[in-house]
């Protein structure tokens, strides 16, 4: 029997209005999360971003135990494509159904 993987979800928000729809968007902020943690890490992580949660916010899938160097990873990310801009997590969650409905309610 083959078990599923057991995964976390991290609400982030950033200083700065970000479209994460965007690939290109999304793929930075996973390449920035790679170059702070390592190839391990990401490996290990294998953070993904997930869906947008409000102007400035988005949801991160994480592996269950990694939570808590993907929220330390993007205290230290500075810049995206040489804007200034600051990430800070808010909340974590092992469902999204209920980080999305905890972040609408808070009002992101």
């Amino acid at each position: 029997m083959i078990a599923r993987p057991k995964n976390r979800y991290v609400l982030v928000e950033a200083t700065a209005p970000l479209d994460v729809g965007d690939k290109v968007v999304s793929n930075k902020i996973i390449s920035l999360l790679c170059a702070e943690i390592g190839a391990i890490g990401y490996v290990r992580g294998h953070p993904k971003v997930v869906c947008r949660a409000g102007e400035r916010a988005f949801i991160v899938r994480v592996n269950r135990g990694y939570e808590g160097g993907i929220a330390l990873a993007f205290s230290f990310i500075k810049d995206l494509d040489g804007s200034p801009v600051g990430f800070f997590t808010l909340r974590t969650s092992g469902s999204l159904k209920k980080l999305v409905e905890l972040s609408r309610k808070a009002g992101l």
